[in-house]
């Protein structure tokens, strides 16, 4: 086996061994060998990919790690010809959104391709020609695998019945009546959380999306909290990485504090979190406590006015 290629200075080894497979690949390529017999095209199949990227991956030290983001499952009316007459069936339409981590052997540095799948299937092997799918495409732009003509995951075509009636959709209550108008809002979130630059931004950023964020508590809980791995983290670890990312525990301490609505409350918070505040730096701690200060003086003040 060959050693993995020689990194450049400055440069994670991962684009090294990336632009070594590019570089391979260039030469032989991966030929259109498959063919659909339905619509007469010719195809590159998963296992043509898997079997040009294997040795290379080996020989150039990088490993390709699927995760899959999120996956959504519907029904079809397929129509089949038997015995000269045409019937209907159920056909499964699944999507998978995934990420793929690009990682290097020799220093771990990773990147991360997130790319989408689709495909159809009357039996139980939809997910897996999407997620082949997803790996397909993601493999075809991360080496830039020349490509030209339609390139399909499947290499059987299915009729789907013009007429359906409408699949039913799940109304919600609040600012966005449908999961997958929530699910825009939330993809659009994370987009700009990921690019905000101070914590004065992620702040405006849940103001402004305070509705999506509320309603994705109540209505797609998995993507609030997460699967409960480090795999796939929901909206809510999303955040609190991101602040933490700005200073630590102190932002995320600040942003809880101020969830209490009364001084009862903010008194009953500050016990359950004395260790945490004691654990803060002297800085972190001088930044704490002034905006304890201010944050109990508006609750003070509001106090009076609703006594009054």
């Amino acid at each position: 086996m060959n050693a993995p290629a020689k990194i450049a200075a400055g440069v994670p080894a991962v684009y090294t061994a990336i632009a070594a497979v590019q570089g391979e690949l260039a030469k032989v390529g991966i030929a259109k060998d498959s063919e659909n017999s339905s619509q007469n095209y010719k195809f590159r199949g998963i296992d043509a990919v898997y079997g040009a990227l294997s040795p290379l991956l080996a020989r150039h030290g990088l490993c390709v790690l699927p995760r899959i983001v999120n996956r959504e499952m519907h029904e079809r009316v397929t129509i089949k010809e038997w015995n000269g007459q045409k019937k209907e069936s159920v056909l499964f339409y699944v999507t998978v959104e995934a990420e793929f981590d690009f990682v290097a052997v020799e220093d771990g540095s990773a990147h991360t391709v997130r790319t989408y799948g689709e495909a159809m299937d009357s039996g139980d092997k939809a997910t897996n020609k999407a997620m082949s799918a997803a790996y397909k495409y993601a493999a075809f732009m991360a080496f830039a695998i020349p490509t030209e003509g339609d390139n399909d995951a499947d290499a059987t075509t299915h009729e789907i019945q013009a007429k359906t009636e409408p699949e039913p959709r799940e109304k919600l209550e609040g600012k966005y009546p449908s999961k997958s108008r929530l699910q825009a809002a939330l993809r659009e979130f994370v987009t700009k959380l990921l690019a905000a630059g101070t914590v004065e931004e992620v702040d405006a950023l849940e103001a402004e999306y305070a509705d999506a964020l509320t309603q994705c508590q109540r209505d797609l809980p998995v993507w609030w909290s997460g699967d409960g791995t480090t795999e796939k983290r929901g909206v809510a670890g999303q955040i609190a990485d991101k602040r933490e990312s700005f200073g630590g525990m102190v932002f995320e301490l600040i942003r809880s504090m101020k969830e209490c609505e009364t001084l009862k409350s903010l008194t009953a918070w500050m016990k359950v979190n004395e260790t945490l505040v004691d654990g803060l730096n002297d800085i972190d701690r001088r930044r704490f406590e002034k905006e304890c200060e201010a944050f109990e003086g508006g609750l003070t003040a509001l106090s009076r006015r609703n006594a009054g």
